[in-house]
């Protein structure tokens, strides 16, 4: 039983045992095969033996042989995320709008040229979603997680890897009365003759969801540069780098939460000054013009400009019906 304001367990456990408690759902998991762990549509069986009770498994078995699975650790922050959006429902002045959404897991391995082996691992997260109250936390942890990137110069002293470019992105935080957290992008060089690329990532097609009119946060994006050729990656991908590749890596943005606009236009105004909103994303999205000398906003523009807004044409377009884990 999931309490919201219990304390007795870490959040993660809580998630964990609803991860256990869907694998070992009837639709997914025979009875027979709970002991053997043979879960048909989530994993391949991981004994060698055959389960015996499953019929996806006997199916399955001619064609796949037994192997390990990966990322299940995106399936804890999706279930999370959905957790939040139930719970918004019930308790909507308390909860935030969606985070990015999961972290982005970059692995590159191989060897130098005199056979020395190298395994680079990292994990980004992104940042989180607009709150009742106030804005989502810019560059932060997940709210089920607690890890941080590694420091680019300890990155580029140990790896053959150099980082090109680690930034926020402009106008990808969900737009609201308390705007979701931007996300972040990052270059990696690689400079090996070779390598071996994994990616898991998350929120290519689904974006994190706003809450109570916010927008939802920008999607995430990977691309492989190699010279003059950019080729657009899934979310999850194996290939090889060769010298010079470059791996453009753009986190999700965060939901937002609140009607856009109903955002302070002085606040607007400050996050274009920050570089965090372009002054095309404040007139679009929140409908706040500024001034083109000092940059501040024009109150009785702004006011013609939100009044002249239709708002059903607005309301179409955002999250508010919706706070489940699409």
């Amino acid at each position: 039983m999931l309490c919201a304001t219990s304390t007795s367990e870490p959040f993660w456990t809580v998630t964990r045992d609803a991860l256990d408690f869907a694998l070992l759902d009837r639709s997914l998991v025979t009875a027979q095969s709970q002991a053997g762990a043979c879960a048909t549509g989530y994993s391949r069986h991981r004994s060698p033996e055959p389960c015996g009770g499953c019929p996806g498994h006997r199916r399955r078995r001619r064609s796949y042989p037994p192997a390990a699975v990966a990322a299940r650790g995106l399936t804890g922050f999706r279930i999370a995320n959905a957790l939040f959006g139930a719970l918004a429902q019930v308790a909507p002045e308390r909860v935030p709008a969606c985070e990015s959404g999961g972290d982005t897991g970059i692995t590159i391995g191989g060897y130098d040229d005199q056979r020395r082996p190298f395994v680079f691992l990292e994990f980004l997260h992104g940042s989180w979603g607009g709150r009742p109250d106030r804005d989502g936390i810019d560059a932060c942890s997940s709210v089920v997680a607690n890890f941080s990137n590694n420091p680019i110069e300890q990155l580029e002293a140990e790896y053959p890897l150099r980082i090109e470019q680690y930034g926020f992105v402009p106008d990808s935080g969900g737009a609201g009365k308390y705007r979701g957290g931007l996300a972040m992008i990052r270059d990696y060089r690689f400079l090996e003759r070779e390598g071996a690329l994994q990616l898991r990532t998350d929120r290519h097609r689904f974006q994190p969801w706003g809450l109570a009119g916010g927008k939802p946060g920008a999607p995430s994006s990977n691309f492989l540069i190699s010279g003059e050729q950019t080729r657009q990656l899934a979310s999850k991908e194996y290939l090889m780098l060769h010298r010079g590749d470059l791996l453009r890596h753009t986190l999700a943005g965060a939901g937002g939460h609140g009607d856009p606009f109903e955002r302070d236009p002085a606040r607007v105004a400050a996050d274009v000054a920050d570089g965090k909103v372009s002054a095309e994303g404040a007139r679009l999205e929140y409908g706040v013009v500024l001034d083109a000398l000092s940059g501040e906003s024009d109150p009785s523009a702004t006011e013609a400009l939100r009044a002249g807004l239709a708002r059903p044409s607005r309301d179409s377009r955002s999250s508010t019906s919706s706070t489940t884990d699409r």
